[in-house]
C-alpha cells in the first residue's frame, strides 16, 4: 500500500482462484490481520471494466452514470460506497482511468475499516492477472487451488448455471493454466495456496501467506467471527467461512466418487498434477472420454463465473 500523499493508493494483494475453490476462505483469514482488510468481491474486471472499458469524465454525465452503474449494477455494490462518495474521492482529473477507479473504490473501503492496507477477492480476476499485475506494480498475488474434483462437486450444490460437469472440468484445467503462466511472468509477486493445506494446517499455511505479504501472522485470524467479506444474501453458500476449520471438507469425492469421476481425472490431470493431486492412469479413461465429448454440444459453449 502507498501512504504517499498524491500517489495512487494501490492494493496490496489479490486473492483469486476458479469458483468454490476456497478464495473467500483464505480472504476472510487475511482480512481478520489487524493491518489488513478485504472486502466482498467486486468481479470489478469483468462487470465493469469489459462491459465500459476505457477512462471516464467523471465531470459528465456519461461518467457520472457509469460510476453510478459501478456502485448499484454490479458486485461492486456491495462494498456499500455511494457514487457521491466514489465521485468526491476520485483525483481531480478530467479522465479517470480504470486503474484509478478500482484503486480509489477498494481505498474507500479501507478507510471504513481503518486499516493500513487493503486487498481484494474475486474468483474471475484469475483471468486478469496480467492486468492487474501492470496496474499495481506493488500488488502481490494469491491463487487458491483446490481438488478439481472436490471443485467440481462443490459446484454442483450450488451452483446452478454448471450443469455439464465436463464442459467446467475443461475450465477448471484452462484457468489454472493460463493464472499459472501469467504468475510464472511475475517472478516474487506469486504464491500457490492448496485448499487443503490451509484445512489441515491452518496455522502453517496462512503463516506462510503472511510471510509471502510481509505482515506477521496473528493468532486471532484463526478465530471464527461475523464475515466481513460475505454479503447477508451470500451466506447460504458461503457462510462456512464462519465456521472452525473442518479437514473433512479435503479429498470427499474419494469418500463418495461421482460415476463420471474417471473422466473428469483425466480432463483435469494437468492442473492436478501441477498441485501435486493424485491421479492414477487407467485404462480405457481416453476413449471413454472421447465418445463422451463427442456428445457434448455444448461444450465451449462460453460461461460466466
Amino acid at each position: 500500500m502507498n501512504d504517499v500523499a498524491g500517489e495512487l493508493p494501490e492494493p496490496a494483494l489479490f486473492v483469486t482462484g476458479f469458483p468454490r475453490s476456497g478464495t473467500t476462505l483464505l480472504a476472510e483469514l487475511l482480512s481478520r490481520h489487524s493491518r489488513l482488510c478485504i472486502p466482498p468481491e467486486t468481479q470489478f474486471m469483468e462487470e465493469f471494466h469489459d462491459r465500459l472499458p476505457g477512462s471516464i469524465d467523471p465531470g459528465s454525465n456519461t461518467g457520472r452514470r457509469r460510476i453510478q452503474f459501478l456502485v448499484t449494477r454490479t458486485r461492486a455494490r456491495d462494498l456499500g460506497v455511494r457514487t457521491e462518495e466514489l465521485l468526491a474521492a476520485l483525483p481531480d482529473e478530467r479522465r479517470i482511468d480504470p486503474r484509478t477507479l478500482l484503486a480509489t473504490l477498494l481505498d474507500l473501503y479501507r478507510r471504513r475499516q481503518n486499516k493500513p492496507l487493503v486487498g481484494e477477492k474475486s474468483p474471475v480476476h484469475q483471468c486478469y492477472i496480467p492486468e492487474l499485475a501492470r496496474w499495481y506494480p506493488r500488488a502481490r498475488f494469491v491463487l487458491v487451488v483446490r481438488d478439481g474434483r472436490d471443485n467440481l462437486d462443490s459446484l454442483d450444490k450450488v451452483a446452478w448455471w454448471t450443469k455439464n460437469r465436463f464442459w467446467t472440468a475443461c475450465e477448471i484445467t484452462h484457468r489454472d493454466w493460463r493464472a499459472r503462466r501469467a504468475l510464472r511472468k511475475y517472478p516474487g509477486r506469486g504464491l500457490v495456496v492448496r485448499f487443503e493445506d490451509l484445512l489441515a494446517d491452518p496455522h502453517g499455511t496462512l503463516q506462510g501467506v503472511m510471510t509471502f505479504l510481509g505482515l506477521a501472522f496473528e493468532e486471532t485470524q484463526l478465530t471464527p467471527i461475523d464475515s466481513a467479506i460475505v454479503p447477508d444474501w451470500e451466506q447460504a453458500w458461503k457462510g462456512k467461512v464462519n465456521s472452525v476449520l473442518d479437514p473433512e471438507r479435503a479429498f470427499a469425492w474419494r469418500r463418495d466418487p461421482a460415476p463420471d469421476v474417471a473422466v473428469v481425472t483425466c480432463l483435469m490431470t494437468s492442473a492436478l498434477r501441477s498441485h501435486c493431486y493424485s491421479v492414477v492412469d487407467r485404462p480405457g479413461w481416453r476413449r471413454r472420454l472421447v465418445l463422451r465429448l463427442l456428445t457434448l454440444p455444448a461444450l465451449g459453449r462460453k460461461r460466466h463465473y
